[in-house]
């Protein structure tokens, strides 16, 4: 997929449950079913992979206000990582590394309520085609680089509630949706075909901007 210069909202026709994407950004544990909830003693890249090493599966890691580099590099599979929400006051502010999320074969894997600054690569998603969804929502994210920004390689993914700005294309595709486990022959997969949400790619409430100055397409 090729970013162009246009800020545009696409909604998903699907029936995504709603479950997975029904989040109260001030207190989103809270609207979640989590077997446990831990808490990240702060921001820190640190902290945060300290807590997703004490999590299982089911599990709600809660992240705190602040601004950290997770210049590491943050995976995730079957557990909800989250944020204080894309607007809140005090946000949570990541500065450098890419949140890598697993579909899990059991539980939802979800991504909620942060910033991100850049630069590099932000979010990259995999796992099976039939494992349960991964849903990266409740994100403001803007790309300081000219290279890959979003890398999706599996199918049964939501991005709602998203804001991604100063998406860059002269450099690399920016958004590359790639699922590997292609299958010519699945069959119709629009709208209520999907019966669970675990066969499409949606982009739902959101937007995509690009700056002034960038061009339309790579070529001349």
């Amino acid at each position: 997929m090729r970013v162009v210069a246009f800020t545009v909202l696409l909604s998903a026709q699907a029936p995504v449950p709603a479950t997975d994407v029904q989040v109260n950004a001030a207190a989103p544990s809270a609207s979640l079913l989590c077997e446990d909830t831990i808490k990240a003693a702060s921001a820190s890249y640190a902290d945060v992979a300290r807590a997703i090493a004490a999590s299982d599966a089911g599990d709600c890691v809660v992240v705190p206000a602040g601004t950290a580099s997770w210049a590491g590099g943050i995976s995730i599979s079957g557990i909800s990582l989250i944020g204080p929400g894309s607007t809140a006051a005090a946000p949570m502010t990541i500065t450098a590394g890419t949140i890598t999320l697993t579909k899990h074969p059991t539980n939802v894997t979800r991504f909620i309520g942060v910033r991100y600054t850049g630069p590099g690569q932000f979010v990259q998603v995999s796992g099976g085609r039939t494992n349960k969804m991964a849903v990266i929502h409740d994100v403001y994210a803007e790309d300081d680089s000219n290279g890959i920004f979003v890398r999706v390689e599996t199918y049964g993914v939501l991005f709602s509630k998203f804001h991604f700005l100063n998406l860059n294309h002269n450099g690399a595709d920016t958004i590359i949706i790639n699922p590997h486990a292609s299958d010519w022959n699945l069959g119709q997969t629009w709208g209520t075909n999907d019966k669970n949400g675990e066969t499409n790619v949606y982009f739902e409430d959101g937007s995509f901007a690009m700056p002034a100055t960038a061009s339309t397409s790579r070529w001349p």
